[in-house]
Parts: structure tokens; sequence; C-alpha cells
């Protein structure tokens, strides 16, 4: 009779074979970016929105613009801006157009508001705000939750945990073209073996929120529409 020890032994073993063998595969990776059929000469990068500040910590916030639910928990300070950095490096890495950053639309929203009397929906602001600066699209993101591990990278009582959106708005339409969240809080892989590739991509390792949140983005940008 194979006990029980010795099968998740060999399953183990399977997996990081097949992990090893994946990395050294020569093939190239195909483009997961989606071609969408406009052009977008500039796009506005709004500044991550932190969610926790704005509606404190356990509140059930239900998005207008994607329709997703989020259940709100602490966030660091520097999580927004250290997040929004990232963002704009990468962004400014596709080369596909011009990049509108935060601070180029200093005092604009406040004047829209101003100027309206009536009350504006996200939405309509964010629009306003992209016809403002004259872009073609607005690409923003709210964090609902950004937690730093307690402990090392070897050991840890607390694990990081993030949670974050981000969705792209055409100006000035204002429909919703791209949306993507992340969600995750990071457990041991002997919790969960279905988690090994993310356990091994992080070196089996407990990871900073900082390290797990930038890994994300870097994830995601990679599926960010072309285009044409």
């Amino acid at each position: 009779m194979v006990s029980k020890g010795f099968t998740l032994y060999l399953g183990l073993g399977l997996l990081m074979g097949g992990a090893l063998w994946m990395g050294c595969s020569s093939a190239p990776k195909p483009s997961q970016r989606p071609e969408l059929g406009y052009r977008v000469d500039k796009l506005l990068v709004l500044p991550f929105a932190d969610m926790y500040r704005l509606y404190g910590e356990n509140v059930q916030f239900s998005c207008q613009i994607s329709c997703a639910v989020n259940v709100i928990g602490e966030v660091e300070p520097e999580a927004p801006e250290m997040l929004t950095a990232h963002l704009l490096d990468l962004v400014n890495d596709t080369e596909d157009f011009a990049v509108i950053a935060p601070d180029q639309i200093r005092g604009i929203q406040s004047r829209i508001l101003r100027d309206n009397q009536s009350l504006l929906t996200e939405r309509d602001l964010v629009i306003q705000t992209g016809l403002a600066v004259n872009a073609d699209a607005v690409l923003m993101g709210r964090i609902y939750r950004f937690i730093n591990r307690r402990g090392t990278d070897l050991a840890s009582d607390r694990p990081a945990s993030v949670a974050f959106d981000l969705f792209l708005l055409k100006v000035p339409e204002g429909s919703l073209i791209w949306y993507k969240k992340f969600d995750e809080t990071q457990i041991a892989l002997s919790e969960n073996i279905y988690k090994f590739n993310s356990f091994m991509k992080r070196g089996g390792r407990w990871v900073t929120a900082q390290q797990m949140a930038q890994a994300a983005l870097d994830d995601i940008m990679e599926g960010f529409p072309i285009f044409f």
C-alpha cells in the first residue's frame, strides 16, 4: 500500500519537474494583449484611490462602473503612491500612446466639481477630466486592501494580503472597455497544493505586500489592450 506521504511527495516531485521543464522551454511566450479596433493617442492615468481612507474598514463597496463588489480592508498609507508609480512605469513602457500622468491634472477635477452645480457620478467626473486634457481613454484603479506581512521571508505569522482593481474607460462615451481585479492573501504551499506555481514563482518565501502588488501589476499589464 502506498502511503499518503509518499503520494504527496511524488506529486510535488512531478510538479517541480514540470515547472523546471516549462522554465527551460525556449518557445516564445505569446502576446496576451487583446487588440481594440480604435485609436488611442492619449491615455490619462489617474492615481490609485485608497478605498480604506475613503470608506473605512469592513465596508462592502459596490462599483457602479465595473459592477464588482469588494470588501474594504486596511491599506498601508504608502500603497497608492507606490502602485501609481509602478503602473506609470509599465504604461510608459508600452510606447503605444502618449501618457498623461496624474500630476498633469492638478486642480482640474476641483474646477469640474465647482463648475457643476448638480452632483456628478464618478464616471461623469472621470470622463470630464479626460475631456479636459484631450485624452482618448482613462486608466484608473482602486486599492481595497494592502496589508504587509509580519515576519521575515522565511517565517511569517501574518502574510501579505492585497486587493485592487484596474479599469479602462473610453472617452467621451464612458464605456468600460477593460477591467482586471487582483485579490490574494499569500498562503503556505502545505495549505493549498494548487498554489504551487505561485509559491515557486515567489521562491518559496513569504513576500511583502509591495512585492505581491508589483508582481500582480506586472502580470495584469501584460494583457493591457493594443490600440490601433
